[in-house]
């Protein structure tokens, strides 16, 4: 124990003692009330003074009281993950809602961190947002069916105007695949049918598909369809697949002045496709009809079993075989 101290510097501690325990009486419990909330192993245990003399530092205590109080405040609130199984979630409302009625949800396992992006396996959140179609919650709108979502800079531009005519264009095979499409800018409504208009009296291709009108980028600032290297004020060239379980499959990025392929999109739906059904994979620049290929996790002798075609090995880690 610290011996007392005496003369001036008696009054000094006395002074200090008092200051102290005015302080604690301004704080939401009392010092000798708060029970803290345990470290994992530890058993719990009142916080309590060493001694009634109080030989500590006035100003020691109150950074060890405020630490350990913060402890008991806010120990029971850190977020916890809410992933009941795989694609179950408790979906909760993130960010700012738009002027013009945007909404985003996100799981509250994406919440935690610090800033969510969509990621491949990732469920895509939610929203509700104005369209060239009306009011739609994309849930409602996409579950059950393939989700071809990209973004785009703007309307009434070169690039974005031959990407609409390409999409547009391959409707019928994009049905013949179960895909929907969808696309958002921050252009608002009226420009959006405007440049629908022009597309169909020009080049004879109507829009079909709705179109996202995200004029104060909430959702595009979300799934990172802004970028600061390229004009922030304009959404990027990206383009979202998303299965029937809404999952993303496929994300691309293309620079502003780069127009996306449709012959491409398709070719990556349909090597998906083959790729879920047979449990295989595609090689580079794989084509419908061309050899498929086993991962290399698995026994070439137990794979003969699930193929009736002959497993052609070039290399102890590649092995070609026909979808047939």
């Amino acid at each position: 124990m610290i011996a007392p101290l005496t003369g001036s510097s008696a009054g000094c501690g006395a002074r200090c003692r008092d200051r102290a325990a005015a302080a604690t009486t301004f704080a939401p419990f009392t010092a000798s009330a708060i029970r803290l909330r345990p470290r994992r192993g530890r058993p719990t245990a009142p916080f309590r003074r060493a001694n009634t003399n109080f030989p500590q530092s006035p100003y020691k205590f109150a950074r060890l009281w405020k630490t350990r109080a913060k402890v008991a405040w806010h120990g029971s609130s850190r977020p916890k993950p809410s992933c009941k199984g795989d694609g179950e979630m408790t979906m909760q409302f993130f960010g700012t809602r738009g002027s013009n009625e945007v909404a985003v949800s996100l799981p509250l396992a994406y919440r935690s961190k610090s800033h969510w992006v969509p990621r491949i396996g990732d469920v895509f959140p939610d929203f509700t947002a104005p369209t060239t179609h009306g009011k739609l919650r994309f849930h409602d709108w996409a579950e059950g069916s393939w989700v071809y979502l990209f973004s785009h800079p703007a309307a009434f531009t070169p690039v974005c105007t031959s990407e609409m005519v390409g999409l547009a264009g391959g409707a019928d095979a994009f049905a013949a695949r179960d895909i929907k499409l969808m696309s958002l800018s921050r252009d608002t409504l009226d420009d959006q049918c405007r440049w629908c208009d022009d597309i169909a009296r020009v080049f004879g291709t109507p829009v079909t598909f709705p179109m996202i009108s995200d004029i104060d980028g909430v959702i595009a600032r979300i799934c990172g369809m802004l970028h600061e290297k390229e004009d922030p004020r304009l959404t990027a060239r990206k383009s979202i697949l998303i299965d029937p379980a809404l999952r993303l499959r496929m994300i691309f990025e293309y620079p502003v002045r780069v127009g996306r392929s449709v012959d491409e999109i398709l070719r990556v739906f349909d090597a998906l496709s083959v790729s879920d059904e047979l449990d295989v994979a595609t090689p580079s620049d794989w084509q419908e009809g061309d050899p498929l290929l086993l991962m290399h996790t698995e026994d070439p002798r137990r794979a003969r079993a699930r193929f009736r075609s002959p497993i052609d090995s070039v290399l102890p880690y590649l092995h070609l075989v026909s979808e047939d």
